[in-house]
């Protein structure tokens, strides 16, 4: 250490220095001590001579391999950047190889060494406590050294985790662009997983990189520097996905949706079904993880529901229909689309002039349906309960256009022509509906009623 210290050619810093070595010295100094204690007892020895006190009093500061363990990431970054960039410092580490003190290893295989002293301290002492007779004096005390290690053992590896999860954080924290609404850094955070998907937006279907933590889901948009703008952050408390089936029609496969209640909720996309599998149990296992350790701080009469409240919808894709969905119009250049904020749906400008208050979104644009609704679509689908019985059929009706991917769950799909069993007629002009085993709401405005049969 004193001599590369004395490299100035390498303009190596105090703080690099520090960093590069971490505590080893106080490692070097405790273990000298431990040294002299077994040592004394090798030189006084007894059939009756005990190792377990000097090895239980040197247990508790094992902990200081803990602060080592947690640099070694650092560390190991420090020596890589100035092995690639100095011959000088190559060749100072290979000249020193051949040291016979060094037996051949270089400074890396000697940086590694305090990260491995544990695991063997404690197979040293399962050996000793192996061959250590029961009657022994020492064999209790050995014992009880073993079950401190342990501990000492689970706390220094913990100690390693959390420090991996603050340097994954801070790894996250370099590549992305953020506002002052979102830090990455936060002490209760820890990284779960990122990866692409596929968004599908409302006109075109784009490549987004996602991360998911503890606590928060969010996107990014690719920069040209090589690094990522956050987009939306959604917190996991207002957080809800669901499967959606492959769809060759809609060249759809691997495909999950999220659900939110601020804003809008949006359709994505992997692109094998293991990404998609790993994605929705990380998701489900990261929201249940969260609201168990938030519900641990409450009484049961206060328990945190998991499901929101009011969730946003999936904005209908603007090329999955050329008409209103209340009135049919057909859209053109001047007619344009828009999206009912309340069921997702693509209406035209008429038939969405009013704006409503919606939880999590504010005062915006809703369908002339969903204004006559309350402020949660979900009150109206919720109760529906399939029936076979053909006595709940009111009449028969025919679809006038194809409804093949529904906007929101509890909505019916269906092709055009498809003969719809009507089981319930709403004034909000939504209508209850069995197709094909299934039961869901369907907007009037697609059903041709006029010649309706029994």
């Amino acid at each position: 250490m004193v001599e590369l210290s004395q490299l100035n050619v390498l303009n190596f810093t105090d703080e690099d220095l520090s960093t590069l070595f971490g505590n080893i010295e106080q490692i070097y100094q405790t273990n000298i001590l431990f040294l002299q204690g077994l040592y004394e007892r090798c030189t006084n020895w007894s059939n009756d001579q005990c190792f377990g006190p000097v090895i239980n009093q040197f247990v508790p500061f094992l902990k200081s391999y803990g602060s080592y363990s947690q640099n070694f990431d650092a560390a190991s970054e420090i020596y890589n950047r100035y092995e690639e960039r100095s011959d000088v410092f190559s060749n100072f580490i290979e000249e020193k190889k051949l040291l016979p003190e060094c037996r051949g290893l270089d400074f890396r295989s000697y940086l590694i060494m305090p990260i491995q002293r544990l695991p063997r301290y404690r197979m040293l002492l399962e050996d000793m406590i192996k061959h250590t007779p029961e009657d022994h004096p020492d064999y209790f005390e050995l014992q009880n050294g073993l079950e401190q290690l342990m501990i000492v053992a689970d706390s220094v590896n913990q100690a390693i985790v959390e420090a991996e999860e603050k340097h994954k954080l801070y790894q996250i924290a370099k590549k992305l662009i953020t506002d002052s609404s979102f830090t990455v850094m936060k002490p209760s955070r820890s990284y779960i997983m990122d990866g692409d998907l596929h968004k599908i937006c409302r006109k075109s279907r784009k490549k987004r990189k996602f991360f998911l933590f503890n606590d928060v889901f969010l996107y990014s948009y690719s920069q040209t520097s090589g690094k990522f703008k956050v987009g939306r952050q959604i917190p996991l408390t207002d957080l809800a996905i669901k499967d959606v089936p492959d769809s060759e029609e809609k060249d759809l496969f691997n495909a999950f949706q999220v659900s939110t209640s601020s804003h809008k909720s949006f359709l994505v996309y992997a692109n094998t079904l293991e990404e998609k599998t790993l994605w929705m149990t990380n998701i489900n296992n990261a929201i249940d993880k969260l609201f168990e350790n938030l519900n641990t701080l409450r009484n049961e009469d206060s328990e945190i529901s998991k499901t929101p409240k009011a969730l946003a919808p999936v904005w209908q894709p603007d090329d999955d229909s050329k008409i209103c969905t209340i009135c049919a119009f057909k859209f053109t250049f001047t007619k344009r689309r828009h999206h009912c904020r309340q069921c997702g749906a693509l209406v035209c400008a008429k038939c969405s002039m009013n704006k409503k208050e919606l939880v999590g979104q504010g005062k915006v644009r809703v369908c002339d349906i969903c204004s006559r609704l309350g402020s949660n679509y979900a009150e109206l689908i919720a109760p529906i309960e399939s029936s076979s019985e053909e006595d709940d059929v009111l009449f028969v009706v025919t679809a006038k256009y194809d409804l093949l991917e529904p906007v929101l769950e509890g909505k019916l799909n269906f092709p055009v022509g498809a003969k719809l069993k009507i089981l319930k007629v709403d004034e909000s002009g939504w209508w209850l509906a069995r197709y094909e085993n299934q039961t869901g709401w369907v907007p009037h405005a697609y059903l041709d009623d006029g010649g309706t049969t029994n």
